[in-house]
């Protein structure tokens, strides 16, 4: 159902959207004040840029998905690189804290 579509890609490209420019806010914001440069801001900059990396791992390809209306199969090349690039994120997460 085309209406149905385009209902889930404007709902999903506005939650990316949102998730995005508020990470980069909390980035920005951390950057830009010499006050907030503590280890637990610095900590949360880098939990804010590893959100931005796991979302945009994902979404894109989801998005370019629903508007075109594909109904490939994502390839294993595909799945590798995903599942390589969500475990070194998973990784840096860890070891953050």
């Amino acid at each position: 159902n085309p209406e149905v579509q385009s209902a889930f890609f404007g709902l999903f490209l506005s939650l990316y959207l949102v998730t995005i420019f508020g990470n980069l806010l909390i980035i920005l914001a951390i950057v830009s004040d010499p006050k907030l440069h503590t280890p637990m801001y610095l900590f949360l900059s880098n939990l804010s840029f590893s959100d931005i990396c796991f979302t945009s791992a994902t979404v894109p390809k989801m998005l370019l998905n629903i508007q075109t209306q594909s109904k490939r199969c994502i390839t294993y090349s595909d799945v590798l690189f995903h599942t390589l690039r969500t475990s070194r994120q998973f990784a840096s997460d860890c070891y953050g804290i």
